[in-house]
């Protein structure tokens, strides 16, 4: 029962005791329409603030940073974590779990 609405801003949310519904506006068309709804979650800010290191690491074709399992980028001793490098799950809780994962990889790299 989950609806996936994208390229569009929320216009209003209504409700009296509880959500009921959402106001929403394409971005594209401009068309609004009203859904009726019991929650809403949204997310904003969805492009990585990479743009600063094109050429220095390997960034996808969204601007993420590619990094291996245990965070490591292309260029030895340098690793990434959070919304930079993880699109899919881009949480606090993530990226705290892959950068405990980052500081032992790079640990163990200045250790050699």
């Amino acid at each position: 029962n989950i609806i996936v609405v994208l390229n569009s801003i929320i216009k209003s949310i209504k409700g009296s005791r509880w959500i009921e519904k959402v106001e929403i506006e394409d971005l594209n068309t401009k068309q609004k329409k009203i859904l009726e709804v019991e929650g809403v979650l949204f997310r904003l800010g969805v492009q990585p603030n990479t743009e600063f290191l094109k050429g220095l690491v390997d960034l996808d074709e969204q601007g993420y940073i590619t990094i291996n399992d245990v965070c490591e980028t292309n260029q030895d001793g340098v690793y990434a974590i959070g919304d930079v490098s993880n699109p899919n799950s881009p949480t606090v809780s993530s990226a705290v779990g892959a950068g405990a994962t980052a500081v032992k990889r790079a640990r163990f790299w200045l250790n050699g």
